[in-house]
């Protein structure tokens, strides 16, 4: 999925998904929102232990392929 496996100095990350059985690939940036209003700092996904940033580099390209964030809210767990 992770086709970036490392940490870079240019901050962009790719990403691979099956959409409908066909691949997608998708960059993005390690550029993520913030807001004082949450405790972790990010307003969508957190980073994870050890500030590692796999997980909002997912959601961040999940949410590209799907066109915005909103269209990627899948609802509660």
């Amino acid at each position: 999925m992770f086709l970036t496996k490392t940490t870079n100095t240019a901050g962009i990350y790719a990403v691979r998904f099956y959409i409908r059985g066909k691949p997608w690939y998708v960059t993005v940036d390690d550029e993520f929102f913030s807001s004082t209003y949450y405790d972790n700092g990010h307003t969508f996904a957190p980073t994870g232990a050890n500030d590692n940033l796999w997980v909002p580099i997912l959601e961040k390209a999940w949410a590209k392929a799907k066109g915005t964030y909103a269209n990627s809210e899948g609802g509660w767990t």
